[in-house]
């Protein structure tokens, strides 16, 4: 699809005061709402119209005064879209309304994202992406089928089928409601340090990992089946930049040779937007940055050039690099040979497996092997035993990570306070 439709002369520059002019052909912005498709599928076209209408009232009730109105209206043809005009007090003096959007918008579609809105009693999060023209990509947001096809409207309905539907509406009510506990700052922090083998009080950092409390749980728990939702309808980033907010503030307030660490989310990694967000609210904080250590998940060898590209940015800022998983895969050797990362994880299934006979012992010790001649460290991850403790060490692996002997704790290990 090409270029939508400008908006007449007449209409943008009816309120002189506070609408910018912009002339026809002009960059400009706009807002698309990546997953309206999908909550038009799951909700009916009446919740999709409804959110569309709450998400416009929304940008005309942001804090501040009338000079701070964003103006919003959807775009006739396709509504997905929102043409923005912004207020003359929001653009700089000097700049193009463009660039105004380009810095502003990055924190308002957080903003947005984190907002619930009520559709008949259900709560819904959307997903903004911002643009500075319309760039018709299709539907196939996060959550969609792979049968979806643009060009057959017959494939796109079928493929929203009633199964689909439910369990779209049942991660949304998931993402809504680990959402609304990050909002309240009530999603808890658990710590688990990455020890070395021989001086278990040797901690090259701990790591964080967000858990969770409810009537039903005597104790904190990891939310796998919320995170789950987060990954698959695209709002993982969210709870990324929630954690690494905290993790800066932690890093502020500990000692100076305290270090931690966190996982990011495949859509953190390889999407521009996420991408971006984090490497903002780590620039210029480098007494922070080189004590954060950054764990990248598996990756595909379709996105291995976009996980470099991250790992290098992460390595500007001063933070070290972690790769998770390795053994795992059809990509882990071409990851290891590829990522500029300082520390490998090695995948606890093949410390498992190596109890199991002679032979898959042996395999364990070759990927041990193999990740010690290109990475600085290796870490055991999944360390449940003491005869897997044992079967690490004797392999020379000089790092671990598991519930043996110390679970994850909400409690700082290093302060024993609550977080």
């Amino acid at each position: 699809m090409g270029q939508f439709p400008l908006q007449p002369e007449s209409k943008r520059t009816s309120d002189a005061e506070h609408n910018p002019v912009i002339c026809p052909g002009d960059p400009r912005p706009y807002l698309r709402l990546d997953n309206l498709h999908q909550i038009k599928a799951a909700f009916g076209s009446h919740a999709a119209d409804k959110v569309r209408r709450l998400v416009i009232a929304k940008l005309a009730q942001r804090p501040g005064d009338r000079d701070q109105v964003i103006e919003a209206k959807a775009v006739p043809t396709d509504d997905d879209w929102l043409e923005i005009c912004l207020p003359a007090s929001l653009i700089a003096q000097g700049a193009t309304p463009e660039l105004a959007w380009q810095r502003l918008a990055p924190s308002l579609c957080a903003e947005l994202s984190m907002q619930a809105f009520d559709c008949d009693g259900r709560k819904v999060h959307v997903l903004p992406s911002w643009h500075v023209s319309p760039q018709h990509d299709g539907h196939a947001g996060p959550f969609a089928p792979h049968a979806l096809a643009a060009s057959d409207p017959a494939a796109v309905h079928a493929a929203y089928d009633t199964e689909w539907r439910r369990q779209y509406r049942a991660d949304m009510a998931s993402v809504a409601a680990l959402l609304a506990k990050t909002a309240k700052r009530e999603l808890l922090l658990a710590w688990q340090a990455i020890e070395h083998f021989s001086d278990r009080s040797n901690v090259l950092y701990y790591k964080a990992s967000p858990y969770t409390v409810d009537e039903r749980a005597t104790a904190p728990f990891v939310p796998h089946e919320a995170l789950g939702a987060l990954d698959r309808l695209g709002f993982a980033p969210l709870l990324d930049l929630h954690i690494l907010d905290r993790l800066l503030d932690e890093l502020d307030a500990a000692p100076s040779t305290m270090a931690f660490g966190m996982s990011v989310s495949l859509a953190s990694l390889v999407a521009e937007r996420w991408a971006a967000q984090i490497e903002g609210s780590l620039r210029g904080k480098p007494d922070l940055t080189r004590r954060l250590f950054i764990e990248l998940p598996e990756i595909s060898p379709t996105l291995i050039s976009r996980a470099i590209g991250f790992a290098d940015r992460m390595h500007r800022l001063g933070c070290r690099v972690v790769l998770t998983g390795f053994g795992t895969g059809i990509a882990s050797i071409r990851n290891l040979l590829a990522l500029p990362a300082d520390i490998v994880k090695l995948d606890g299934y093949f410390l498992r497996r190596a109890g199991l006979s002679d032979r898959d012992r042996q395999i364990f010790q070759r990927i041990v092997e193999l990740a010690q001649a290109i990475a600085a460290f290796v870490v055991a991850e999944g360390v449940e035993t003491a005869e897997q403790y044992q079967m690490a060490r004797e392999a020379g692996v000089e790092w671990l990570q598991g519930n043996w002997p110390k679970p994850p704790t909400p409690i700082r290990p290093w302060m024993g306070q609550h977080r």
